[in-house]
């Protein structure tokens, strides 16, 4: 009979199946790809525009987008299999300091449970983006990278790989007019970079930007060369993160059917195959660890082992790994060793057994037999007592806690057992100390639009206008007269009437750039019907910028800061008052906080 022995001994390869989920302005992106004996190939891909953006979007329509895109993606897997382990490729915005900030946070948790999605981890997409352009291009990316959206649009400052700056607006007149009025409200270097990569569009704006004439106020050394990405580069980007961190090489061929131009991830892709493999991502990848845990700190509850992640590789993920509590820990056990006169005993019983065949040889047959069998049950009584009569025994001791309150009275006076009161005195010590801290607080400011405006005056008598008269731009934006100004009465010829006119400088009521009124604007005067004003040049000077200020979480964090600091050298001041016969107490009765502190402590006599 012939048995199946190398189908028996031939390892099973089973599939893994993962998803990345890049989420942009306008646009999700899902690709699923196959894990597969250490290399992956890309099954599908999946795309979805929003009505709006996607901070703006409803929660239902996102859920919605996101839904059909991920079922696209989905739809060449063997039937009753799906992609629940994701990868999520968010907005640089979304993360502050290495983690996702709280809105956004929950934003992501309520997509992972209404869709059923397993949170592996997450990249910044513009990181994904410089990180495959290094791979491709050979060294670190320096320029401005452009997501430009139907109606929004993200301009972020790259230099040397780094994302130095990000800023995202609405679109405004054109798309390359837009990109240049968020490069004027960079905190720019010297020079700006003189290359700008666009991607995340269906048109080909290339010709739109070479054609823009930009800012002289705009550092540029030279007229920036204009790159567009492929529409589907911030996809590759995200998958390439993925896999390159997971260590796997793909099957080329499914890069062409499901990217129209896969050349880049391909290149990318072959580079990293010749690198030393790095460490996998874990199957036990945990979603709290990801961010998913409402009401904890996670930097308290991240797990005791985290592999080592290449520094260049954008991808945020984890190992979670749990320990076996040292109380229930598996003891390792070794053959039983023999009691400490077993072995001289059996020694003894060879001996023995020995002389006996050796004397039956000069005996009869009979009384051999009965002599053999009396020393077999000799040794078998002797084998019974040495280990059929042992057990081990393991005790467990729960411990059992219990705690007595007393009410005791600490007093001035003399000690009194009988009524719990016990004699002390008070210390007192004072502190001063000072604690500084980096601000978190963020306040909106800017520049308010000035500009010159033209007061008409059709009435027949003159009008005055006093310094500080607001005039209404036909959008509702309200600006201020700087000085006062007096129109002269319109002309009362029939034939050919003329209204009086005067110019008078005006400045915005508030900041902002939207007070950057074009030419030809007109104004009302309150709810007069013969006066009106229009402006013949532009509004300018009109800016919008974010400030850090003092928050009150700062304030609380630096004076519990302080507290502390101060608290401890109080502490080891007024251990030195104390007499060896007597106790300080291990908590502060009182602490004061005005321009100083004043800790009060009470100690009592032994």
């Amino acid at each position: 009979m012939k048995l199946p022995i190398g189908n028996f001994f031939e390892k099973k390869t089973d599939s893994e199946y993962f998803l990345t989920l890049t989420l942009r302005n306008e646009r999700a992106t899902a690709v699923v790809f196959e894990k597969t004996s250490g290399r992956v190939k890309v099954v599908g891909k999946g795309e979805k525009e929003f009505k709006r953006t996607i901070e703006e979007e409803d929660e239902e329509d996102l859920l919605k987008a996101l839904d059909v895109a991920i079922s696209d993606a989905e739809s060449s897997l063997p039937d009753n299999v799906e992609s629940h382990k994701t990868i999520f490729g968010i907005k640089g915005n979304w993360v502050e300091e290495g983690k996702i900030k709280k809105e956004y946070l929950g934003k992501l948790k309520k997509i992972s449970d209404s869709l059923d999605l397993k949170p592996m981890g997450f990249l910044v997409v513009t990181e994904a983006i410089s990180h495959l352009l290094q791979k491709e291009e050979g060294a670190p990316v320096s320029a401005i990278l452009c997501e430009v959206g139907k109606n929004a649009l993200t301009v972020s400052l790259l230099k040397a790989g780094k994302i130095l700056e990000e800023k995202t607006s609405e679109v405004h007149e054109n798309k390359p007019f837009t990109v240049d009025a968020l490069l004027k409200h960079f905190e720019a270097p010297e020079v700006l970079p003189s290359r700008i990569i666009i991607f995340g569009s269906n048109e080909d704006l290339t010709q739109e930007f070479l054609g823009f004439t930009w800012s002289k106020s705009l550092p540029f050394l030279h007229p920036p060369q204009i790159t567009s990405l492929p529409l589907d580069f911030d996809a590759q980007a995200v998958l390439f993160g993925a896999v390159s961190q997971m260590g796997l090489s793909v099957v080329m061929d499914t890069l062409d059917k499901t990217f129209k131009e896969g050349d880049s991830l391909a290149k990318a892709l072959e580079e990293e195959k010749l690198k030393e493999p790095v460490e996998k991502v874990s199957e036990a990848m945990s979603s709290d660890y990801f961010g998913f845990k409402e009401g904890a700190d996670i930097s308290k509850e991240m797990p005791k082992k985290v592999p080592e992640v290449p520094a260049e590789s954008p991808l945020t993920a984890v190992e979670d790994t749990a320990e076996i509590p040292e109380g229930i820990k598996e003891e390792k056990t070794g053959r039983a060793e023999l009691p400490e006169k077993a072995g001289f005993l059996l020694l003894g019983a060879r001996q023995t057994l020995g002389k006996v065949f050796a004397y039956t040889k000069t005996m009869k047959r009979k009384p051999a037999l009965i002599g053999i069998g009396a020393v077999i049950l000799l040794v078998f009584l002797l084998f019974i007592y040495l280990f059929a009569t042992s057990a081990t025994l393991t005790l467990g001791v729960s411990a059992k806690e219990s705690a007595k309150s007393e009410k005791i009275t600490f007093t001035k006076g003399s000690t009194d057992v009988s009524n719990n009161e016990i004699s002390g005195k008070f210390v007192t010590d004072t502190q001063d100390g000072k604690a500084t801290i980096d601000t978190t607080g963020k306040k909106e400011t800017g520049d308010k639009a000035k500009g010159t405006v033209t007061i008409f005056n059709s009435a027949d008598s003159p009008r005055t206008f006093t310094e500080g008269t607001a005039i209404t731009s036909s959008n509702n934006l309200e600006f201020t007269l700087d000085k006062s100004v007096t129109v002269a009465s319109g002309s009362s010829d029939p034939i050919n009437p003329k209204s009086g006119q005067a110019n008078v400088t005006v400045t915005a009521s508030k900041f902002g750039t939207s007070y950057n009124l074009p030419s030809g604007t007109k104004f009302t005067i309150g709810e007069l019907s013969t006066v009106a004003a229009k402006n013949d040049d532009a509004f300018s000077g009109g800016t919008t910028k974010n400030v850090s200020v003092v928050a009150k979480a700062d304030i609380d964090k630096l004076t519990k800061q302080l507290t502390s600091d101060l608290e401890k050298k109080a502490r080891e001041e007024l251990s030195k008052q104390v007499t060896s016969d007597s106790v300080l107490l291990p908590v502060f009765s009182s602490e004061d906080f005005s321009k100083k502190w004043k800790l009060l402590q009470f100690f009592f006599q032994k």
